[in-house]
């Protein structure tokens, strides 16, 4: 039986969050027993609170807390231990049977450190995973400006095209369900609505304008556009059945089209939608790209820019003009497409 003590936050000494946790509701103290954990500092081997031993990676009298339910337990759980008994690899603890199959316990702290971890590990996959896909793509260029001798017609001299990744969008094209039609169109009904009734407010905007990268300018639009074509659009897939639109869409279309009632406005989504999208994503998303012109799009679909082209866009604004870029497109399985681009006013893509 723990005592009083241990019915409290272990570092301020206030009531606890929940049955599961070793500290209260306050932000700094959650922050502070996880940073004692990333840190591999002593704790309790049966309770996991933290105390004055000489490390986590120790094990002797030493890693148990002064707790007399913990001291009577210190000598079974050392047994344990040492037997080969799996251990919380956040806070030191034996895990119990129902634990036996994770590498963390179920208190709250040791979640949040083992999500962290997660989080990390999976950055530096990503991360490993896009040097490989860049490797796989020089190669590609290389074989490609061997073949078609793009380096002259290019004209860019010993400069090496500069390779650039973008997502890639596997989902097929299939017919467009009749639920997810409904789903949208009452979106837009409501939005229109809205629209029509309510007063401007700050609530119609999605995010405020300052939030918003520039817009492309015609020498990055000619990159950007190749660079969408051959991802197809993995933005789009969050647009899901509300593509996005605002009551500020809505009021930006009436202030553009004066003379349109709100069933105009409502038609012309209507008819816009696609016989075929792309599974799962956006309404909107067809086989061609957004079957909506740009004036009746989002804020965030005319503004956004993923990291790739922002990366695109610094790789721009550093190099010279007329700036070759090899452009492909990858996902998990590898490189899916790819081409060239020019950064130039008026020029178009070098076609694979």
């Amino acid at each position: 039986m723990f005592s009083a003590d241990h019915q409290r936050c272990c570092i301020c000494g206030a009531i606890l969050a929940s049955h599961n946790s070793r500290v209260c509701f306050n932000a700094a103290c959650r922050n502070s027993l996880e940073l004692h954990y990333q840190q591999k500092l002593p704790t309790c081997r049966v309770c996991g609170r933290p105390t004055r031993g000489t490390g986590i990676q120790t094990l002797d009298l030493q890693s148990f807390c002064g707790d007399t339910g913990c001291q009577l337990k210190a000598a079974s759980t050392l047994s344990a231990i040492r037997a080969g008994g799996k251990t919380c690899k956040s806070c030191g603890m034996l895990l119990p049977a129902i634990r036996a199959g994770f590498e963390y316990c179920d208190h709250e702290a040791c979640l949040h450190v083992e999500a962290r971890h997660r989080t990390q590990l999976l950055a530096q996959r990503q991360e490993e995973l896009r040097k490989q896909r860049e490797a796989e793509a020089e190669i590609l260029r290389d074989r490609a400006l061997q073949e078609q001798k793009l380096r002259e017609k290019a004209d860019v001299g010993q400069n090496l095209p500069l390779v650039a990744l973008v997502p890639y969008t596997p989902q097929a094209v299939v017919e467009n369900p009749i639920e997810r039609r409904q789903q949208l169109l009452e979106h837009i009904r409501n939005l229109i609505q809205r629209a029509v009734v309510c007063l401007p407010s700050a609530a119609d905007y999605l995010r405020p304008e300052s939030d918003y990268l520039p817009e492309a300018t015609e020498v990055e639009s000619q990159v950007f556009a190749v660079g969408c074509r051959l991802c197809r659009g993995h933005c789009c897939v969050a647009g899901n059945t509300h593509a996005f639109l605002t009551i500020s869409t809505i009021r930006r279309v009436f202030q553009l089209y004066p003379t349109w009632s709100p069933q105009q406005v409502f038609d012309a989504y209507r008819t816009r939608i696609p016989e075929q999208s792309v599974q799962g994503s956006c309404v909107f998303h067809g086989q061609q790209g957004c079957t909506l012109p740009r004036q009746m799009r989002a804020d965030l679909c005319n503004r956004y820019l993923c990291r790739d082209l922002q990366e695109i866009r610094k790789a721009i604004a550093e190099n010279s003009p007329n700036q070759v870029f090899f452009l492909a497109s990858h996902d998990e399985q590898g490189i899916a497409d790819y081409d060239f681009a020019t950064a130039a006013v008026g020029e178009t893509s070098v076609s694979e």
